[in-house]
């Protein structure tokens, strides 16, 4: 419910989220979970943090 609010309050609708998440080929949490890290982390939120085990070959 309270993330239902904050999304009115800012003008997400959830058939924004439904195309959203058609566009990026993932489940409509995830992207409720985006805005919501956008609007409380502002930009670092588009960077993904370190993770543990093996690194990256390229």
């Amino acid at each position: 419910m309270k993330t239902l609010v904050r999304r009115k309050r800012r003008g997400i609708y959830p058939t924004e989220i439904k195309q959203i998440a058609d566009i990026f080929e993932v489940c409509e949490i995830t992207v409720s979970n985006w805005i919501t890290a956008w609007y409380e982390q502002g930009v670092s939120s588009l960077f993904d943090d370190k993770r543990s085990g093996r690194p990256s070959i390229y």
